[in-house]
């Protein structure tokens, strides 16, 4: 019976996302074209959605699993402050973490974007942080700017792909039409970033396609790697929590996803400038937590341990089970 509704969830989801393409066979599959993904090395992988197959299996614990360190910040640099301090505060950035990642909002709000400050930035990353540097894009880096297509464009060309600037062995892949999602496995947590914003919806055809790509690849990554015996935590990343009205669609399908898989989830956001934990996605295996403003602290040091009850820590401190 479980599997059934949550097929049926799913069977809601794909409709709602691609109308009329979406039906079912004679033989009860669910047909709908397949996305493809593809890797730093440009490389090809063809999308798997059969659902079924992962309720036949049982979700395991590693036994053993090795601890995960990255840090997170965003929102910086802001001002001429920040920029002067920002080389500053990626020299602080511990070598001995596996990866950095900026969630967002390299500019300032602001309706006139400089984009000379995104090589600003992704000089003073490439030169001072000592570990890989993921960036993901905030409404404030594009969507904000009067002229959107050039902003979005000078975004993608400073920091698609930035952690080939580091060597490195994380296997990333991307969302093909929307490269700025990325994921990867590590050492047992899965990790998933989306194009996630805050802002007001100037036009509602290219939004709707966002949350739609959204979606898309949260079911592909999550579903198809979260029952695997080789993820025992996962964590997602974007710049902004869903809003309940403009991400409706992705907040419904997260809520229905990590639901049913029976794993940590930590959501990792930064929009809220300021430091935030809650449950409040009201899914009992979900933390939601919004680093502070980049400018105002170093970037926050998070702990993953796989093999724990509660496996996520904050520079040393433990996330309780609120």
């Amino acid at each position: 019976m479980k599997v059934c509704i949550y097929l049926l969830l799913f069977l809601d989801y794909f409709r709602y996302i691609y109308g009329e393409d979406v039906a079912i066979s004679g033989s009860g599959n669910i047909d709908v074209a397949e996305p493809k993904i593809y890797f730093d090395n440009n490389s090809t992988f063809q999308g798997d959605y059969e659902v079924e197959k992962h309720h036949n299996r049982k979700l395991q614990k590693r036994s053993s699993s090795k601890i995960v360190k990255f840090g997170a910040f965003g929102d910086t640099p802001h001002g001429d402050r920040e920029r002067k301090h920002f080389p500053q505060r990626l020299q602080q950035i511990e070598a001995r973490l596996d990866f950095l990642v900026h969630l967002g909002d390299i500019y300032e709000r602001q309706k006139n974007c400089d984009t000379s400050r995104f090589d600003e930035a992704a000089k003073a990353l490439k030169y001072y942080s000592r570990v890989p540097t993921f960036v993901i894009p905030g409404e404030a880096d594009w969507y904000n700017c009067h002229d959107q297509e050039t902003a979005w464009d000078d975004w993608s060309e400073k920091f698609l792909n930035f952690t080939n600037n580091w060597n490195h062995r994380f296997k990333v892949r991307h969302q093909e039409g929307r490269p700025e999602n990325f994921a990867f496995n590590h050492n047992g947590v899965l990790f998933v970033s989306f194009h996630i914003i805050s802002a007001s919806v100037r036009d509602w055809k290219p939004w709707k396609k966002q949350v739609k790509d959204n979606v898309l690849w949260l079911h592909h990554e999550v579903v198809n790697n979260a029952f695997s015996d080789d993820v025992a935590a996962i964590v997602l990343m974007a710049h902004a929590k869903p809003h309940i009205r403009r991400y409706r669609l992705f907040h419904e399908s997260l809520i229905q996803v990590t639901s049913h898989i029976e794993k940590p989830f930590l959501y990792l956001h930064t929009d809220e400038h300021e430091f935030q934990y809650e449950r409040e996605f009201l899914v009992k295996n979900m933390l939601r937590v919004s680093v502070g403003h980049g400018g105002d602290e170093n970037a926050m040091e998070i702990t993953v341990e796989p093999s724990a009850e509660f496996p996520f820590l904050s520079n040393g401190n433990q996330f309780t089970n609120k």
